[in-house]
């Protein structure tokens, strides 16, 4: 074969991390050989782990070239030796001698050097003879030895079928549109180290609040690089920015993430007014009342490229075009596509830089949370909302308390655990008798959402939408419309009961109650900040 062919191959096989001078040399010896398909063992060391990859070559007869078809990989785990001194024979020092040659090259007679020979058949000679020690513990000790350095083929069946059940596992690999699996990924896959940091942070249920996570196919990337890594999420909101990170430690082969991060820049109060013409409060209501995340599937386009925006939105749009005449109107505009077209597909692009800057400005509270706790929850938290205390700390019982809990926000810090306060009592039953005087369908997950401190959205039984949460200090459900409106409701059928006008939240700064009036808690993806063109 042409061997710009054969180097075509070597170079696309390094891209997977497979490299080497013997992998080299045993490509080349296989390929003047010319047969149909061959297989070629590679081994990589990870740390007292081994991987052997037994790559597939078939012969391409449309561009004859060898092409990788498949491979094996087999990862084998820490083989761990009760050294000991058997026929006069120190099992620790004879591994030693082990490891020093290459036994595929010895049993396959491509070691000529007679000095290395003997030197060969002397361990091998003294491997029979702590099999052949009177006590167990010879026999085992030189089956663990040859398991670990011979190649399969110079090994007993029964040797190797009963080792290989407990020391390894092994996974089949095939190219596929996007390339093939690589050595890396191989590892972090057959290992089970993947599985195992995919388990503990799929409980964090990041796709609640960031829907586009796509966590197995990430962590797999970040891992097989075999270094420490840090995820990163980002998620705008009516009421401010999220940030979320998850640094992931590295300590010999193993992976561990104990914590995360959360950042949040909270949207200071907008100064409405009316600038050249547009009145600023009525224009963020009607804002309010889109959901943004899934607007861009309604815009359309036609003829030769021309966007078709829905006439509702593309007032919107021009209204906030106007603003820019006004210099006071301007920077309304920016605050409000900061609040609601941050994460928005397409209308994120119309958010000016002069925005983003503007964000950067704005004082950020973070706090750090362990993994066992649901992002959403500890979202939820820094944001000052309360969360029902069973959640935040397991292993209260199967009795619920019905006490509820919210962060201490004067003792956010980035470096500690985070402190709680109480809420009060607001009891499950209290939250499904309110829900029932309410004309909606109960559905299964509201009342545990409403727990964990999310506000939620139903549909009245007349269309009508409404958003709602919860205030346990006050031990009621809040009500608003879509555009985050207050709705009165007197769920204690008090007649002397006086409506709360605003929304009750504990404010970032002082950690007391205060009349704030706060729009949707919208769940929006991220793609990284934009340097936006403006409308």
């Amino acid at each position: 074969m042409d061997n710009t062919k054969t180097e075509a191959l070597i170079t696309y096989l390094a891209t997977a991390g497979f490299t080497g001078a013997k992998l080299e040399a045993d490509l080349h010896n296989q390929i003047e050989l010319m047969a149909p398909t061959f297989r070629i063992t590679h081994r990589l060391p990870f740390d007292g782990e081994l991987m052997s990859y037994e790559l597939g070559f078939t012969m391409d007869h449309q561009f004859q070239a060898y092409r990788l078809e498949s491979y094996k990989a087999t990862h084998r785990n820490v083989i761990d030796i009760d050294y000991t001194t058997l026929a006069g024979i120190d099992t620790a020092a004879l591994e030693e001698r082990m490891k020093l040659y290459d036994w595929d090259a010895y049993f396959d007679a491509k070691i000529t050097d007679p000095d290395f020979r003997d030197a060969i058949q002397e361990i091998i000679t003294d491997l029979d003879k702590i099999a052949r020690d009177a006590y167990l513990d010879g026999s085992n000790i030189r089956d663990l030895l040859v398991f670990k350095y011979w190649p399969e083929k110079m090994l007993h069946p029964n040797v190797h079928n009963e080792l290989s059940v407990a020391f390894e596992r092994s996974l089949e690999f095939r190219p596929s549109k996007t390339g093939i699996t690589s050595a890396g990924e191989a590892f972090v896959l057959t290992s089970g180290r993947l599985e195992t940091l995919f388990e503990k942070l799929n409980r964090l249920n990041l796709e609640d609040r960031f829907p586009e996570v796509d966590l197995y196919p990430q962590l797999l990337k970040s891992m097989a690089k075999g270094t420490s890594f840090g995820l990163a999420f980002r998620s705008g909101n009516p009421e401010g920015y999220i940030e979320l990170s998850v640094p992931v430690s590295k300590t010999g082969n193993d992976f561990n993430a104990a914590h995360y991060l959360v950042a949040y820049t909270s949207y200071p109060a907008i100064e409405h007014g009316t600038f050249n013409g547009i009145d600023t409060a009525l224009l963020e209501e009607k804002m309010g009342r889109v959901d943004w995340d899934s607007e861009f599937q309604r815009v359309t386009m036609e003829g030769e490229g021309d966007v078709v925006i829905p006439p509702a939105t593309e007032e919107i749009m021009l209204a906030l075009d106007q603003l820019k005449s006004d210099p006071a109107g301007i920077k309304i505009m920016d605050q409000l596509q900061l609040k609601y077209w941050s994460e928005a597909d397409y209308f994120d692009l119309f958010v000016r830089q002069e925005a983003w800057d503007y964000l950067e400005t704005l004082p950020k509270k973070e706090q750090r949370f362990p993994v066992e706790l649901e992002a959403t929850m500890g979202i939820n938290l820094l944001t000052g909302k309360a969360v029902a205390k069973d959640y935040i700390i397991k292993g209260l019982g199967l009795k619920e308390s019905g006490d509820w809990l919210r962060l201490d926000l004067t003792a956010a810090t980035k470096n500690d655990d985070p402190s709680y306060i109480s809420a009060g009592k607001f009891a499950r039953q209290e939250i499904e008798e309110q829900l029932y005087m309410l004309p909606l369908s109960m559905r299964v997950g509201q009342v545990q959402q409403l727990m964990k401190g999310n506000r939620i959205t139903e549909r009245l039984m007349g269309g009508r939408m409404i958003r709602i949460d919860t205030l346990p200090e006050q031990r009621t459900l809040q009500l608003y419309t879509e555009g985050n409106r207050p709705i009165a409701f007197n769920f204690s059928l008090d007649p002397d009961w006086t409506p709360v006008l605003h929304d009750q939240q504990y404010s970032l700064t002082d950690q007391t109650l205060r009349p704030k009036t706060l729009p949707a808690n919208k769940q929006n993806r991220h793609r990284g900040k934009k340097r936006g063109r403006g409308i």
